[in-house]
Parts: C-alpha cells; sequence; structure tokens
C-alpha cells in the first residue's frame, strides 16, 4: 500500500484496501469451507456478516456499542451508510480469532459450558486486539470519523469494549466447530 500510495497518490487507498480485504477474505473463506463444508459456512457467513452489519448500523446511528462514530464515502458500495466490505471484514478476522481461542482452550473444551464460556471470551479479546492495529489506520486513512476523538490514537475507549461485545454475541451464536489453526493464525 505506501508504494502503490506513493506512485498513484491517497486515492489509490480505498480500492487497495477494499483488493487486500477481499484477498484476505477469499483465503479466510477457503479455509474455513475446506474444514467446514458449503452449508456450515454459507450459514456461519449470513449469521456473522447479518448480525456485524446491524451492530455497525446501529453503532454508526446510536453512538452504542462503538462510540460515536460515522462512514465517510470512502468505501463503497454502502447499505444504511455501512460499507459492505465491513461485515466481510468482521467474517475475515472472526475466524482467526476462533483459531486463537480454539488454540487456548483447546478442542476438547470449547464447546461446552466453562470452556465455552472461555473460548467465547478470548475469541472476543483476539478480535479487539487485532482492532487495536486497525482502527488507527482506517481513520487515518478517512474511513471513519470519530464525534470525539480521543483515548487511543483518537480512538474511544469504548469502541473496543464494543468490538469485544459484538465478538462474543456473534462467536456465541455461531458456536464455531474445529478449525485449522495454523493457515488461521497465519492470517490472524
Amino acid at each position: 500500500l505506501p508504494i502503490l500510495k506513493w506512485i498513484l497518490g491517497d486515492t489509490i487507498v480505498p480500492l487497495a484496501v477494499t483488493v487486500g480485504l477481499l484477498t484476505q477474505f477469499l483465503a479466510v473463506l477457503y479455509i474455513v469451507l475446506s474444514s467446514w463444508g458449503k452449508q456450515r459456512t454459507l450459514l456461519t457467513l449470513v449469521v456473522v456478516a447479518t448480525l456485524t452489519w446491524s451492530a455497525e448500523a446501529i453503532g454508526s446511528t446510536t453512538g452504542f456499542p462503538f462510540g460515536a462514530y460515522e462512514y465517510t464515502d470512502s468505501l463503497q458500495p454502502q447499505l444504511a451508510h455501512v460499507p459492505l466490505v465491513i461485515p466481510i471484514a468482521w467474517f475475515m478476522m472472526l475466524s482467526p480469532a476462533w483459531a486463537i481461542a480454539q488454540t487456548i482452550v483447546g478442542v476438547a473444551n470449547m464447546r461446552t459450558g466453562k470452556g465455552f464460556l472461555l473460548y467465547i471470551i478470548i475469541s472476543g479479546l483476539a478480535l479487539t486486539v487485532w482492532d487495536l492495529f486497525l482502527d488507527p489506520q482506517m481513520v487515518l486513512w478517512g474511513f471513519w470519523k470519530w464525534e470525539n476523538p480521543q483515548g487511543y490514537f483518537g480512538i474511544p475507549f469504548v469502541n473496543f469494549f464494543g468490538w469485544f461485545l459484538v465478538a462474543i454475541i456473534v462467536t456465541a451464536i455461531v458456536r464455531p466447530q474445529r478449525l485449522p489453526v495454523v493457515p488461521l493464525i497465519a492470517i490472524y
């Protein structure tokens, strides 16, 4: 991306980010599809996309659970002022977060009782940690803006609570099955 910006200017950033995101999404989709099959993968993708798009639509309208922000017009297309690549990005990073949690909790413990509770918490933390890297870049590139920029590189701390909350809710609903951890952790 820095080389593309140097050669073509700042106007290439939205396209380059979108292409990079879609490439990473396709890699994650292929890994999950190879492990779970078409039906489970498609159902999971639909659930993740629906829940996360809804959270982003509610969040950018009300400020809950991420804080007061809004998307700019940089990422297109959009539905209800939420770029359609956003739910794809959630799926792209939730799957590696699930792989990290699976590695820590263990396959035998990840779907029942206290092990499942630990699994969803670690998944949420893994995704939230990733957002510590993501959000400052996206704000810098003008994809969204905060009403009251403060906290971590201008990102309100409540945003990270929102990521954690949405990630654990989606994980609890999806109840992910065993995933191949090596390729997903490499993507993470």
